[in-house]
């Protein structure tokens, strides 16, 4: 019996043995290549570095979605001031327009009450320019009335009765009755003035010079008119 433990034991040495990764001794060749147990551990650690890294991008995206929150949280209180500020400039355009449609109010109210101070005012300017332009032309019809008058006394006469003037001698005084007068119509002198001064109508005078039309009569002319 002895003989053939110990006939194993010399084959077992001859074969050889080994310790396999759980500590037990094995007879025999060392299987080559990994064994099962070396398998699964490099699938274990393939695993386990396979989750770190799918550990890292986690633990970067939550970083990347830590951030991405707190610019969305600033951008969002940005906003909020922003429309805080926005609403306080709604605030007080409205304010500012409210006090535009009170001036144009005030405005459109005075522009209303133009037309009758304009009226009024130009009323009274024309009254108070009709009153001078009437004073002006009574005061110079005053004036060619007595120049006229003064003119007359001295104006030197022509003897006859015919119209144009007639034909008898000139002689200076005053004129006797039948006799004319001879004027020299002067620039802005009109017949109607012309005849009053004279005393006679102006009918007579255009009669006695051929005139048609009266308001044609022109400075310089000479006019023969009837002494009374």
């Amino acid at each position: 019996m002895r003989s053939a433990v110990a006939a194993l034991a010399a084959a077992a040495l001859a074969a050889g043995c080994y310790t396999d990764q759980s500590g037990a001794v094995r007879f025999g060749r060392r299987p080559s290549g990994p064994t099962p147990q070396e398998l699964r551990m490099r699938q274990l650690e393939t695993n386990n570095a396979e989750l770190q890294r799918q550990l890292r991008s986690m633990q970067a995206e939550l970083e990347g979605v830590g951030m991405s929150v707190s610019s969305v949280s600033a951008r969002s209180a940005e906003n909020e001031r922003a429309a805080n500020a926005r609403g306080q400039d709604a605030i007080a355009m409205r304010s500012d327009m409210a006090a535009l449609e009170r001036r144009v109010a005030a405005l459109e109210s005075s522009v209303a009450k133009v037309p009758g101070t304009i009226s009024s005012a130009l009323s009274s300017e024309h009254q108070a320019i009709v009153a001078d332009v009437n004073k002006a032309l009574a005061a110079s019809e005053q004036r060619t009335n007595k120049a006229i008058r003064d003119a007359v006394r001295s104006a030197p006469s022509s003897s006859g009765g015919s119209s144009g003037g007639g034909s008898g001698k000139s002689r200076s005084g005053p004129p006797r009755a039948g006799e004319f007068y001879e004027w020299t119509v002067e620039p802005g002198q009109t017949l109607s003035q012309i005849a009053a001064a004279f005393g006679v109508s102006v009918q007579t005078i255009m009669k006695d010079n051929g005139i048609k039309d009266a308001s044609k009569l022109r400075a310089g002319q000479v006019l023969y008119i009837q002494a009374k």
